[in-house]
């Protein structure tokens, strides 16, 4: 009989271990990620060295959007022992598109700007850095919504985006490792023309039929509109813009096709 009353005891600790167990995992599975709005200010403290938050932002598709992140406190300890920091880091899709530090009193960190088709999901993740202190920071999502603008991933010529004839088409290359790629399918036989602008900063633009390089500039910021090619396409025909990053700042530029 007491053998049997300490079986069913362990039967009991062990179904009590089990729900606590799983009720640890759907507060840590709904916990895991918080839905924000672009527009309004998030807060939080990150506990330990070890703490972290994670947000999601469903795009718009409309324009593009980048986050501003600023660490407001870190000691809270009393004893002086540091300064907050915290690891800022945005990805779409498993690819990683972004990622920074934000330090107590030294600013707001930016992102990337970013444009995903509408409803994407992004995903955003902070860590604190810091051995000594937690981390309160103020999150915020900006969205900005010119017309006719980028959607990423057009970072290949599979991907690229269309452009059509006579629409003024907008993008921003972050860094060195981002790349924009548009595609234009002549309408009709005839001569045209693909010009370029620099809104911030300097873009390299590149033009292709099929593989061919046939054409290439520099955009800067004041030089007002840069012809970067003329000729002539036939029906149907398909000529590829390239803008790669090239620098550690942001480029944004406006491109756009005209027939002569």
């Amino acid at each position: 009989m007491k053998n049997a009353i300490i079986k069913v005891k362990r039967v009991v600790v062990m179904m009590l271990a089990t729900l606590a167990l799983l009720a640890g995992f759907s507060s840590i599975n709904a916990d895991a990620a918080t839905e924000i709005e672009a527009g309004k200010e998030y807060t939080g403290r990150l506990a330990g060295s070890d703490g972290r938050a994670e947000y999601t932002y469903t795009t718009t598709g409309e324009g593009y959007f980048y986050v501003e992140l600023t660490c407001t406190d870190g000691d809270d300890t009393g004893l002086g022992l540091g300064k907050g920091s915290i690891i800022f880091s945005m990805e779409h899709n498993y690819k990683e598109y972004d990622k920074f530090d934000v330090y107590e009193g030294r600013g707001t960190g930016t992102s990337s700007c970013l444009s995903f088709k509408k409803g994407s999901k992004v995903k955003m993740s902070l860590r604190n850095d810091s051995m000594y202190c937690d981390g309160e920071y103020v999150l915020k999502v900006i969205q900005v919504t010119p017309k006719n603008f980028e959607v990423e991933n057009n970072d290949s010529k599979k991907k690229a985006n269309v452009i059509k004839l006579n629409t003024i088409k907008g993008g921003i290359v972050n860094y060195s490792e981002d790349k924009d790629c548009f595609v234009f399918k002549a309408p009709r036989k005839g001569k045209y023309v693909i010009k370029g602008v620099s809104i911030e900063g300097t873009e390299a633009m590149h033009v292709y039929k099929g593989y061919k390089e046939v054409s290439n500039c520099y955009l800067k910021s004041g030089q007002g509109w840069i012809k970067a090619y003329s000729g002539k396409l036939k029906k149907g025909q398909k000529i590829y813009i390239e803008i790669p990053g090239e620098y550690w700042y942001r480029g944004e530029y406006k491109l756009k096709i005209t027939k002569r």
